[in-house]
């Protein structure tokens, strides 16, 4: 099921350091509101967040002050020209992602593979 459009819902997160984890972003974001996506690479200075809400997203640009001393993040809510792109890319990976060939392992092979995952984790 693809994401519904809502304006008001995305929130550009700026810093001046690469950004931490996906999963940290989320766990820092949802003491303030519910988080729905972090969209984040490894080492970017800049990510999209995704909130259940126009209201969340609000709240957490409210709640600046606070994670700007801790962390040095800029928020920036999306709209206009900026939020449709985002949208659209968000609409494009969810069709590459459905597009892409499922990787059918069976026996040791999986088995092997979800030590390692668990190994790295």
């Amino acid at each position: 099921m693809e994401p519904q459009f809502v304006s008001g819902m995305i929130v550009k997160i700026i810093s001046t350091d690469p950004l931490p984890s996906r999963k940290h972003l989320r766990e820092t974001l949802a003491v303030i509101a519910e988080v729905v996506y972090v969209d984040v690479l490894e080492g970017d200075t800049e990510c999209h967040a995704r909130f259940k809400t126009p209201e969340d997203a609000q709240a957490v640009v409210k709640a600046h002050a606070e994670i700007k001393k801790k962390y040095n993040w800029k928020f920036e809510i999306l709209s206009g020209n900026h939020e449709q792109r985002y949208w659209q890319k968000i609409l494009v990976d969810g069709q590459a992602k459905l597009n892409q060939p499922l990787e059918k392992k069976r026996g040791t092979e999986k088995l092997i593979d979800k030590a390692e995952k668990i190994r790295l984790a």
